[in-house]
């Protein structure tokens, strides 16, 4: 699709093809994205996926490349994301679920885009939402809710427009939700918001939309995963930790309960406090803490 197609011409300062929507970061080619921050001009300049963009006139100003579609718009993001609306639509299928799965009469299942494998059990009042694949004995136990749309809302003076989420969940194998766990689904049609092989998840924790989780992850009640994080493998982390949007934790780390963590962390590190440290900093700050 061109741009001269879905806008006015006296905002396209230079007229580029698209087939995909995806923020700056894309791996994936011929993506529309926005940017209205000039910290991420350096991104769009060298990320080769990323074949048009929305953005501000001064942000235009920045771009260094001579291949990309370009539109100028006061509000990129608000833009961006109504557009995402518009052209972006679910594919039907109808749902398959496997004979040996054990699902509770009370539970609620969704009309159609649903996976359930070999002896997967959805106990009472779970509710699994359109666009869900659940792999073999997983277990969803009573109130979970997985695959609403995610916590994406963008102000404008038109007033808030709710961003549609068009991407799915997949839970693999032998995972174990506890109860009254919120899962969303991720943004983009091509993206899903994934929990690996083996890995359980305590009650009342939320994963948000886009957040990538690997194997052998326990995670404890009350923990709030916010969007697009990617957590490694044999990760643990503590009851009422929170993790920030766009965070990467590497493999084989450790979340302290309560831990808030706003920055990434590499393979085997422990973190605790508000915001996380390294665990042994954080001991000996609280000592002088209580000494003083």
């Amino acid at each position: 699709m061109k741009l001269s197609e879905c806008f006015d011409e006296k905002f396209v300062a230079k007229d580029g093809d698209f087939e995909i929507f995806g923020l700056c970061l894309t791996k994936l080619n011929n993506t529309l994205t926005f940017i209205d921050e000039e910290k991420y001009v350096n991104e769009v300049n060298n990320n080769k996926n990323i074949k048009s963009i929305i953005c501000t006139e001064y942000i235009f100003s920045k771009i260094k490349r001579n291949d990309i579609g370009i539109v100028i718009d006061q509000y990129p993001r608000y833009t961006f994301f109504k557009l995402h609306n518009k052209l972006n639509n679910s594919k039907y299928q109808n749902n398959f679920i496997s004979n040996s799965a054990k699902i509770s009469e009370k539970a609620i299942i969704g009309d159609y885009n649903i996976y359930i494998g070999d002896n997967v059990i959805v106990k009472d009042f779970a509710i699994i939402k359109e666009n869900t694949i659940i792999n073999k004995n997983a277990i969803i136990n009573e109130g979970c809710i997985i695959g609403n749309d995610g916590f994406e809302y963008k102000k404008h003076n038109e007033g808030i427009l709710k961003v549609n989420h068009y991407g799915n969940v997949v839970i693999e194998e032998n995972v174990e939700i506890k109860e009254y766990v919120t899962i969303h689904k991720s943004l983009f049609p091509w993206d899903s918001t994934k929990i690996g092989k083996n890995s359980k998840i305590d009650a009342h924790t939320h994963i948000a939309h886009g957040t990538k989780i690997g194997r052998n992850v326990l995670i404890g009640s009350n923990s709030n995963i916010a969007g697009n994080v990617n957590i490694g493998n044999d990760v643990f982390i503590g009851p009422s930790a929170t993790v920030t949007n766009r965070i990467k934790i590497e493999h084989n780390c450790k979340v302290t309960l309560g831990a808030v963590v706003t920055r990434n962390l590499e393979s085997n590190q422990t973190v605790s406090g508000n915001f996380a440290i390294e665990h042994e900093n954080y001991v000996k700050h609280i000592k002088t803490i209580r000494n003083g």
